[in-house]
């Protein structure tokens, strides 16, 4: 049975979850709706959406405008989370969660080392012939200042 079911808290289960969160303390009208108001999804799992929303939106808006050591924490936390992530079960075989030219390569390099098949083993070995160098020219443009 589905349904829609409204709490005042973050449920602790596997139900497919919207989060809506106030920024800041403030009254809520048409005019700070937008700015005043954060909306989440949590599709999978807690750690899963922890992970996306710290790796794709939080860290790289912190990256370079806070300490050199918080910012080294950030990009661990960020890393275990994302192994965390990436072993647990997923509906969707963790495709969706592929968020980064990094993370397709990584995706490829896992099935051209573990699979079963031949096939699935060159194909993947091709693809990263392709990737790799366009993996290399981004992780040159993030690192430039």
């Amino acid at each position: 049975k589905q349904g829609v079911s409204l709490q005042h808290q973050v449920a602790e289960n596997d139900a497919k979850q919207v989060v809506f969160l106030k920024n800041r303390p403030c009254l809520l009208d048409d005019n700070n709706l937008s700015s005043a108001l954060t909306v989440t999804t949590v599709t999978e799992s807690a750690s899963q959406a922890l992970y996306l929303a710290l790796s794709k939106i939080y860290y790289p808006m912190v990256r370079n405008t806070v300490d050199a050591k918080l910012e080294k924490q950030l990009a661990q936390l960020a890393a275990s989370l994302g192994h965390v992530a990436k072993k647990q079960p997923s509906s969707n075989d963790n495709l969706e969660d592929i968020q980064s030219v990094k993370e397709e390569v990584e995706y490829w390099e896992t099935l051209a080392n573990r699979s079963n098949k031949l096939r699935d083993r060159e194909r993947a070995q091709a693809v990263l012939e392709f990737l790799v160098p366009v993996n290399n020219e981004v992780t040159s443009l993030e690192s430039t200042p």
